[in-house]
């Protein structure tokens, strides 16, 4: 039996808000489940050729992701994910990252 998705799609508001405010949407998943789902200005992590930062309005990449801590930077302060391998997508201010397993931290 599949499982339902919880999936929250925003008002048109909350998207001029968030545009306004020059927040990327960020969500981290494993196979067990969603372990980050939220709003960021940015993300640093880290890639086989070393570190990068996501930051508003950056263009659409992928990339693998090496087990080195992943930093969002939220409204609120930040967040501390430790990955294990995965992959990151970027497209249109939204970050997808798909990691084996995660742990946040902070």
């Amino acid at each position: 039996m599949s499982e339902e998705l919880n999936i929250h799609l925003p008002t048109p508001e909350e998207e001029l808000l968030h545009r306004k405010k020059k927040l990327m949407k960020v969500v981290v998943v494993t196979p067990e489940g969603e372990v980050f789902n939220s709003y960021a200005k940015s993300v640093n992590a880290y890639s086989p050729l070393g570190s990068f930062r996501i930051l508003y309005n950056h263009a659409p990449m992928v990339s693998f992701i090496v087990a080195k801590n992943i930093e969002i930077g939220t409204e609120n302060g930040k967040v501390i994910i430790e990955p294990s391998s995965g992959i990151l997508e970027v497209l249109d201010n939204n970050i997808k990252i798909a990691l084996e397993k995660a742990k946040v931290l902070k």
